[in-house]
């Protein structure tokens, strides 16, 4: 039985996707920190996917289809009106023709002045209010996004090295642990714990170059030592658990499918890695997450000093002498 996402939001602690940003700065950190990230049609998609691979039984009820364009928000601002507050944070245009393109809507907007309400057409308000009512909690899908889930999903479902994995352990588990020495709670939600820490992940390219290059740029590594960590913390998998893998869906077509699975001295790099985003490097030359929290400053990434300007050889004028093989000299 997997938990309920909304329970996993609920958790106050540290998750991947906060730590994370220690990695450009702790400025980064607390900046995000401060301004949540909204809610995305790439979120939707992720979420779309994972619950169509992991709980296929529960995504008819979860998702459904309308062949409507979805201003970001739709849902509060049906929400709103059927609640009848919909005035409190938004200006209704309730005049005719309703486009933002007639007399009587540019004179409206003229007259709304310095009014820090965003302006929506009634016929906008009619429309999610409608869905509202109709769908409530559920998330919605164009046709399109609905067709592209479901390939996705079906590929990893025919894929029988995934299947494995996916069948053998419980899904959607939200793990909450103290990380080591320290008083800092954390969070992380394991798609996949068959005996291991399994991660499902979609990628235009799935290939060795193509998804080693994503891992890289997207710190999955220190994704996987994190949840790793986690993991052995909560008792979901022993202390010589294999190394975390990874489920790599492609997300257009062919639709392909490939297992990976870190080597021994990847997971110890990531686990490394997340330990220097927790409690800064070793020699104490960049601080981490514990440190800055406790001294209330969140550097950025000069750290208070003047950084070289690291010109590229391709610039008019520069020479490549003394550079590295891709012609950069980044410093230590």
């Amino acid at each position: 039985m997997s938990a309920p996402f909304e329970d996993y939001l609920a958790i106050q602690a540290v998750n991947w996707s906060s730590l994370k940003h220690v990695h450009e700065s702790p400025h980064a950190y607390n900046y995000w920190q401060q301004r949540p990230r909204g809610d995305t049609p790439a979120y939707l998609k992720g979420r779309a996917v994972h619950c169509a691979i992991l709980e296929p039984d529960d995504f008819e009820d979860r998702f459904k289809v309308v062949n409507v364009t979805l201003k970001d928000g739709w849902d509060i601002i049906g929400r709103m009106d059927v609640e009848g507050v919909m005035s409190r944070d938004y200006a209704v245009f309730t005049g005719s023709p309703q486009s933002r393109n007639g007399k009587d809507y540019k004179q409206f907007k003229k007259d709304h002045g310095d009014d820090p309400r965003p302006i929506l057409l009634q016929d906008e308000v009619d429309t999610y209010a409608g869905l509202w009512e109709r769908y409530g909690d559920s998330e919605l899908l164009t046709p399109a996004v609905y067709d592209e889930v479901r390939l996705i999903s079906d590929a990893v479902h025919r894929c029988p090295e995934a299947m494995e994995l996916i069948n053998g352990g419980p899904r959607e588990i939200n793990m909450e642990w103290t990380w080591p020495g320290t008083d800092v709670a954390c969070k992380g939600r394991a798609d996949v714990l068959p005996g291991r820490v399994i991660d499902v992940k979609t990628a235009e390219n799935v290939t060795d170059r193509g998804f080693s290059t994503a891992a890289a740029k997207y710190l999955y590594h220190g994704q996987g030592g994190f949840y790793n960590i986690g993991a052995k913390l909560c008792g979901y998998i022993p202390q010589d658990a294999p190394p975390p893998g990874f489920i790599t869906a492609q997300s257009k077509a062919p639709y392909d499918v490939v297992v990976r699975e870190m080597d021994e001295d990847e997971t110890r790099a990531g686990e490394d890695f997340a330990q220097m985003l927790m409690c800064g490097d070793k020699d104490g030359s960049k601080p981490g997450l514990i440190q800055c929290k406790a001294a209330g400053q969140w550097p950025g990434i000069s750290g208070g000093k003047i950084l070289p300007l690291y010109l590229p050889d391709y610039a008019p004028g520069m020479k490549s002498e003394d550079k590295g093989s891709d012609g950069m000299d980044w410093g230590a």
